[in-house]
């Protein structure tokens, strides 16, 4: 592994090690140094020695296996000056604060499409410190896209909407780690790419793909933040393991229609709650809309809530729980 220390003696370990809102990340044992974490980027950080951890080698393998008390509650890294000004005010939060900010840190989100819903998505995730975010779009930016996917700029016109969505991304927050895939979500990918993260964002502009989306994150077990918009309204909802899915509303899928609109603000709008229904999932704070479709109309400003259940017949998560 690229920039790892070097570890020497006799009862040196290595083990990989994933636990929920932590990076996967590899540890290495040795007995002068201790427990090493090696994250994403290969810093080295000591693990806080108020940790207890339960160390147990296994007599085949020599492998050790860590699981630390309280991992999810002790900042395992400090934050670095840059850090503490850049969020500051999240920091400042009261329920937020320096653990809601280092498990954003230490996870993962899959925005699915760089277009009208991806944009503020994006921009806000990174913005707000998420550690590892990833675009998947076969697409290329057209002039019409502008008035709604505020990421890109003229110039972008022609270009790849992932890595035109990355440059913009990584300007905004150089701390953050933006994984891009130039192709579109299929049955084939879907599985091994949203494995790789802890939340999903469909940002999408198809019934087919929202519905696949859907089906390939109940599958996986994925928690996912669903968003839509047309004309002058937009909804979300989002689904995390046991609560009702996107199949449970609209049980089949309708017919294309052709584009009308939408208002690009209305995008804002809806991609700016998503992007908050992810904050609030990796970092423990808040309401999540599970089981709840929140619908908006611009043209009257005004916003409802349509509870909903699992439905008996639903082919994705019927049988789940």
């Amino acid at each position: 592994m690229s920039g790892s220390p070097e570890c020497r003696g006799e009862k040196t370990r290595t083990s990989d090690l994933h636990v929920p809102n932590v990076a996967r990340c590899q540890l290495c044992y040795t007995p002068n140094s201790g427990i090493v974490l090696l994250n994403a980027t290969a810093k080295v950080t000591h693990f806080p020695e108020t940790i207890k951890f339960f160390q147990y080698f296994l007599s085949d393998t020599q492998t050790l296996r860590i699981f630390a008390v309280g991992l999810l509650s002790i900042s395992v890294m400090e934050f670095s000056d840059d850090e503490r000004a850049r969020y500051a005010r999240q920091l400042a939060l009261d329920g937020f604060g320096t653990e809601g900010q280092e498990r954003l840190r230490n996870g993962s989100v899959l925005i699915v499409g760089a277009g009208g819903l991806g944009s503020p998505v994006a921009l806000y995730l990174a913005a707000a410190g998420v550690g590892r975010i990833g675009i998947i779009d076969g697409d290329a930016v057209d002039m019409s896209n502008l008035q709604r996917q505020i990421i890109h700029r003229t110039a972008d016109v022609d270009r790849p909407k992932a890595l035109s969505a990355k440059e913009k991304l990584t300007a905004l927050n150089p701390n953050v780690n933006v994984v891009i895939y130039t192709e579109f979500l299929t049955d084939a990918n879907g599985p091994s790419i949203i494995d790789g993260y802890d939340f999903v964002v469909d940002a999408t502009d198809s019934f087919r793909a929202k519905f696949m989306i859907n089906d390939l994150c109940v599958a996986a077990g994925k928690p996912f933040s669903h968003g839509a918009i047309y004309r002058y309204q937009g909804h979300t909802m989002t689904h995390v393991p046991g609560t009702p899915c996107y199949r449970c509303l609209f049980a089949s899928m309708p017919e294309p229609a052709a584009p009308q609109g939408p208002i690009g603000a209305v995008a804002g709008i809806i991609g700016c709650i998503q992007a908050s229904e992810a904050i609030k999932y990796l970092s423990g704070t808040g309401t999540l809309l599970t089981g709840t479709l929140l619908t908006v109309d611009t043209n009257t400003m005004e916003f409802n809530r349509i509870r909903f259940g699992h439905s008996a017949s639903c082919p994705s998560c019927s049988g789940r729980g």
